[in-house]
């Protein structure tokens, strides 16, 4: 038979209703993704026990670990779950008079299955392979200056089965229309901002994974969530000290990156995404002479809590209306 290829796999994700057992009646949704690395590696434990030879004996099994990284470039459509399941529960309104919802994601967690399919190259047991209790450690999307927006998700997970049919048969397929970054406007404290290079905004749910216990067939038993870590970084041409002088002193800021297409109301070809972080501190940094052409300033920066806003806003308006 042909080799199985990453261009020929299907990607299925949902909802669990029981961690790390799937879903009674699983209700698939297609991912679209550049990467899926979640793969399943299990200890091997060799024995300590002599022989009375050069020999050892075999092995026993040690715990799963289940993880890997999810690539996707950025779109409206397809990114709901994938929000729901970093930031956690998910507001969703319809838009008065269009066929159009706005989603309002809020910090919290909670567990997703995965389906791959490698394809009819692959017959019996193994063409498909399922994951269980899959949670999202972090999350980082990328800015650049050209291009999609390359948002890169860490995965844990329970465990990963081998299986011969389908979970859904008839997966939901939302659609995918990846935004460029030429469809990006970025304000810093509330003000349009022209010279950001490339840049990045990055989320830490801080799972505890390290939760094997005795007799637990050697698998994960949860993946608590901790505090959430807001934070990232931007290099900006050095056009004005206003951003070091604010880095330096002791004022916070906030930054929003909005992409947008069409009227960005959220009917079919008109979606938007927000990513706001609403509170952040900048490290005080100030820039270097490289060598005789332009100076750039990078800053790193940390989100932080203030009253009910958590550090980090996701508001989607898409034409899907159940996430």
């Amino acid at each position: 038979m042909a080799q199985a290829t990453g261009a020929k796999a299907v990607i299925q994700i949902g909802e669990e209703d029981t961690y790390g057992a799937g879903h009674a009646t699983p209700d698939g949704k297609l991912l679209y993704c550049s990467q899926f690395t979640l793969k399943k590696d299990q200890n091997m434990i060799r024995p300590k026990t002599l022989t009375s030879s050069r020999g050892v004996g075999r092995s026993m099994r040690g715990n799963i670990n289940v993880q890997g990284n999810l690539g996707v470039e950025l779109n409206a459509e397809n990114t709901g779950i994938l929000f729901k399941h970093l930031m956690g529960s998910v507001d969703t309104q319809r838009l008065r008079s269009l066929c159009a919802y706005l989603h309002h994601w809020h910090l919290a967690l909670v567990g997703l299955w995965t389906q791959v399919d490698l394809g009819s190259d692959i017959s019996g047991s193994g063409r498909y392979l399922r994951g269980f209790g899959v949670r999202i450690s972090d999350a980082t999307f990328n800015l650049a200056a050209e291009g999609p927006c390359d948002v890169s998700f860490s995965l844990v997970g329970v465990d990963v089965t081998p299986q011969s049919s389908s979970y859904d048969s008839s997966p939901t397929d939302t659609g995918a229309t990846n935004f460029s970054m030429f469809d990006a406007a970025i304000l810093e404290d509330g003000s349009a901002i022209a010279t950001v290079k490339p840049g990045n905004i990055k989320i830490m749910n801080n799972l505890a994974t390290d939760t094997y216990c005795v007799g637990n067939t050697n698998k994960r038993r949860s993946a608590a969530e901790g505090q959430a870590d807001v934070s990232g970084s931007i290099t900006v041409l050095f056009e004005s000290a206003d951003m070091m002088n604010k880095a330096l002193g002791t004022d916070s800021s906030t930054l929003k990156v909005t992409f947008s297409r069409g009227d960005g109301l959220g009917t079919a070809g008109n979606e938007s995404i927000e990513l706001f972080v609403q509170n952040l501190d900048y490290k005080p940094a100030t820039p270097e002479i490289s060598g005789p052409g332009g100076i750039e300033l990078t800053l790193d920066f940390e989100g932080f809590k203030s009253g009910s806003d958590l550090g980090l806003r996701i508001v989607t308006k898409n034409a899907v209306a159940t996430i």
